[in-house]
């Protein structure tokens, strides 16, 4: 998404490595039928961290099959307490959630629930949640939020829709990929609202995201030889500035920074050995961007190896990596604001919320 949760300027994080990165923990349930599904950060009006998750409970009872229970919980970063948990309707699903705060400054999750309906729940508990009516196929994905319109995707197809009040409308249907959509983001763009998605057609697509459907210039804006499985525009200091965007394909691997206006390549990275020896096959799962402190030129990707770890990565020609620690790779969910990154990760059996920050430096670390 080109804004963060608190609706300002993609995050920052440092890829210096004279910086030490602090790495802390929060456990997520002291049983084995436990498990954190998706998890997001939020900032709340004070100024503090929140670790928002998707909690599965499961109950084995034999004979009978094995039955779920869903939470949505959130966690204090900075003393790992359990804030509050609140659950959904009996027998309802939560397949994904996604942390916003509308025009008014309320902060919302939303909770993709099943093929059909999304619940709005408010941070403030004194708010009441609202539920909007959902036009999607397959299990919906929520990946973007710009000018109050969110946006999700469902197999080949992105969808948008305003979420500012309970009789919210839908903005747009935006169908012409080939195969599943794998990514997307929005931003933006001369007045506009301007969507990127990616597919395992090989394409990413732009659109105008405050329209049903119409695009935004020839499409497919950027042809990949292999899967796109990630797009995002780079963030800028001011709309006088261009409009870049990275996207990532696999088999084989590339990141692209191109300009949004003609299409252009500024730069390319081929070759899962811009890694060194993390990723010794092939890349895994792109999760989420974050930024490079020195502008809005240079992005830096959060990926999942498959090595089972996270890394923070430069695609420049330094390919700049570095480990941020362990993941969960068969739950992998990632988040960042600010310096502060949160990810799944597992240690002797039991999942736990991972959280790492760069440590201040000392005098004669700067020096």
């Amino acid at each position: 998404m080109a804004a963060g949760a608190d609706g300002a300027s993609a995050p920052c994080l440092s890829l210096d490595r004279s910086v030490h990165w602090e790495r802390e923990k929060i456990v997520v349930g002291d049983t084995l039928g436990v498990s954190v599904t998706k998890l997001a950060l939020i900032t709340s009006d004070d100024g503090t961290h929140i670790v928002i998750g998707i909690e599965r409970h499961t109950y084995t009872d034999p004979p009978r099959a094995p039955t779920f229970e869903y939470r949505v919980c959130a966690w204090n970063v900075e003393d790992s307490r359990l804030l509050w948990q609140r659950m959904p309707k009996a027998g309802e699903i939560l397949y994904d959630l996604f942390p916003i705060v509308l025009s008014n400054g309320a902060r919302v999750v939303a909770l993709a629930l099943d093929q059909c309906s999304l619940l709005m729940m408010p941070l403030d508990e004194k708010m009441v949640s609202w539920r909007i009516d959902m036009d999607v196929r397959g299990v919906a994905h929520l990946g973007a939020f710009c000018e109050g319109i969110l946006f999700w995707s469902g197999r080949d197809a992105a969808f948008g829709c305003v979420v500012e009040a309970p009789d919210s409308a839908r903005k747009g249907l935006f169908e012409g990929h080939t195969g599943d959509v794998t990514s997307l983001d929005a931003t933006t763009h001369k007045g506009q609202v301007l969507l990127a998605t990616a597919s395992a057609d090989h394409a990413v697509r732009l659109w105008n995201g405050s329209s049903n459907g119409r695009t935004f210039g020839p499409h497919p804006a950027i042809l990949h030889d292999g899967e796109v499985t990630f797009v995002a525009f780079l963030p800028r200091a001011d709309e006088d500035e261009p409009l870049r965007a990275l996207s990532m394909a696999t088999r084989p691997f590339v990141a692209r920074v191109w300009s949004v206006e003609d299409r252009a390549t500024i730069f390319k990275s081929t070759g899962p050995y811009d890694l060194g020896t993390l990723v010794r096959h092939e890349w895994c799962t792109i999760v989420r961007r974050a930024w490079a402190p020195d502008g809005a030129i240079v992005p830096a990707a959060l990926v999942f190896t498959t090595d089972d770890e996270l890394v923070l990565w430069r695609p420049d020609e330094g390919g700049e990596a570095i480990t941020l620690g362990d993941c969960d790779a068969s739950c992998a969910s990632v988040d960042c604001s600010g310096s502060l990154v949160v990810w799944l990760a597992r240690e002797h059996g039991r999942q736990y919320i991972a959280i790492a920050r760069p440590a201040p430096r000392t005098k004669a670390a700067r020096a």
